[in-house]
């Protein structure tokens, strides 16, 4: 009997345990369900909260371009020893057309504010022509190789790329911040005029409109020393070409596809002991309240360091003449420095805008460093310090009777001039980087709020050929273009282009 007790009060012990078990296995389960729930609203609270601090908008664009190149008698190289007249053929003045260009470009803008203190901007584009190809033909202009500074702003395929992304950390109570990514380094002041936009990037577009990768630290000068409102100060250091990741400077020598101007066949250079090629400088900006109007004074100074003679990309055509092959180019050779300093003013009165720009550039050459290529060295001189200016002029008109905007501007290079604005979307050529003349003239008609057309004729008139270039295989007066100059490629002596812009705002 006691037995029997003994066991019956285990088995009820049992079954209570497994009652409690059970109960308790449900009552965790519930629990684990509520937890999960919580976590689930949480994590769609949090993803709301962050898309509420995400803003995405952008413009798309459609451009017609009617262009005209006019070409003055000159010789042209056609093989073996460059230094030897025998070696170019001479031709007669001629023009070349493109009377229906059509592109089309696309800016994605993102702006995100993670927190009071950081804040990021991006912008996604995709720039196509019509029916156009990658990687373009060269032509003696140096937009016409597809490197990382200009591989949003000249037209090729529709691939969407990145132009800009950085974030900006502003520490709370502090007039200092930090910027680290891709600069806000194309389309600055006074550009933003023709394109009827708010300012859209930091230096000036005088001294530089190209994609650059690299840090700034700024300071607000209104809160330390007593500027105007909006007065900032900004440093800046970047990369233009990286030797030791992939670049041949980590190995001790490396080769690149060249050609033999003697004997007229391709070869193979040797490259080595290629260093970084850096930029260092500052920007600064205010306004100027004793002014009537809208005014902002930007100043600026660069330092390139270690200029290598052509950036690594892709082209057609170069360095191998007569080859339409896809090529692959880069650098061979470091030559030198180069000092950019530039100011603008603009100002608004009435709806009246208009600008003015200078900028002195000199060259600080590695003595005899030229480009294994050919291309010689900086500023067609690879022993001694070369220095160019060029200005910037314009103003922008309002049309009331039809509510429209004329706008005329002018710009002017000497023979050494040199600006880093390759990337800028000029169809033909960076024109700020001419060395010569361009007039411009534009009308821009608002059709809706963010609609609107811009109808504009560009005047090019050249005095020197390797516009664009920091390099010359000679001294700048021989390829003065009224000369007839021996040249390795053909070199414009005008280019006149009639463009239609349809431009949406989203």
């Amino acid at each position: 009997m006691k037995n029997f007790f003994n066991k019956s009060m285990i088995l009820v012990g049992i079954l209570m345990l497994a009652v409690l078990m059970s109960f308790s296995l449900a009552v965790a389960d519930e629990v684990a369900d509520d937890v999960e729930d919580l976590l689930d609203r949480v994590d769609a609270l949090e993803l709301k909260a962050a898309k509420n601090k995400v803003s995405i908008f952008g413009d798309f664009r459609v451009k017609y371009d009617n262009i005209k190149f006019d070409y003055q008698p000159h010789f042209l190289y056609q093989g073996g020893d460059p230094t030897n007249p025998m070696s170019y053929m001479p031709y007669e003045a001629y023009d070349l057309k493109n009377s229906e260009n059509w592109s089309l470009k696309l800016r994605l803008k993102i702006d995100a504010k993670p927190s009071p203190q950081l804040h990021f901007t991006g912008r996604l584009v995709m720039h196509q022509t019509y029916g156009g190809s990658g990687v373009p033909i060269f032509n003696g202009f140096p937009n016409t190789v597809a490197y990382d500074a200009n591989a949003t702003n000249i037209p090729t395929d529709n691939a969407l790329r990145v132009e800009r992304a950085a974030f900006t950390y502003s520490p709370a109570n502090s007039p200092f911040f930090f910027t680290a990514g891709r600069q806000a380094a194309t389309n600055g002041p006074p550009r933003e005029l023709r394109e009827d936009r708010v300012r859209q990037g930091t230096p000036g577009g005088l001294m530089i409109d190209a994609e650059i990768d690299g840090i700034m630290i700024g300071m607000r000068l209104d809160e330390t020393i007593g500027l105007p409102d909006g007065s900032v100060f900004r440093f800046c250091y970047g990369t233009g070409f990286e030797s030791g990741f992939g670049g041949g400077g980590a190995v001790e020598k490396s080769y690149v596809p060249g050609f033999d101007p003697v004997n007229g066949q391709p070869v193979s250079l040797v490259v080595s002991e290629l260093k970084d090629s850096k930029v260092a400088g500052g920007c600064a900006e205010t306004p100027i309240p004793q002014l009537p109007g809208k005014t902002l004074l930007t100043l600026g100074y660069m330092r390139f360091i270690d200029m290598t003679d052509i950036s690594t990309g892709y082209t057609r055509n170069f360095p191998v003449p007569y080859d339409g092959n896809e090529q692959l180019v880069t650098s061979t050779r470091n030559l030198g420095d180069m000092d950019l300093f530039g100011a603008c003013f603009q100002q608004e009165i009435n709806d009246i805008s208009w600008f003015g720009s200078i900028a002195y550039n000199k060259s600080d050459p590695d003595i005899g460093a030229v480009s294994q290529y050919g291309f010689g060295g900086l500023l067609g001189n690879p022993l001694e310090s070369e220095s160019g200016m060029a200005y910037y002029l314009g103003a922008r008109f309002p049309v009331k009777a039809t509510d429209g905007k004329f706008g005329l501007e002018y710009n002017h290079g000497d023979a050494h001039w040199f600006s880093y604005t390759n990337g800028a979307d000029d169809i033909a050529m960076s024109k700020l980087a001419t060395k010569g003349s361009v007039i411009e003239a534009y009308y821009i008609q608002k059709i809706e709020k963010k609609f609107k057309i811009r109808v504009g004729l560009q005047a090019y008139d050249y005095d020197y050929a390797f516009s664009g270039w920091h390099i010359a295989p000679a001294p700048m007066e021989n390829f003065e273009l009224a000369n007839n100059p021996m040249l390795g490629y053909a070199f414009p002596d005008k280019i006149t282009n009639l463009y239609v812009v349809f431009d949406l705002d989203f």
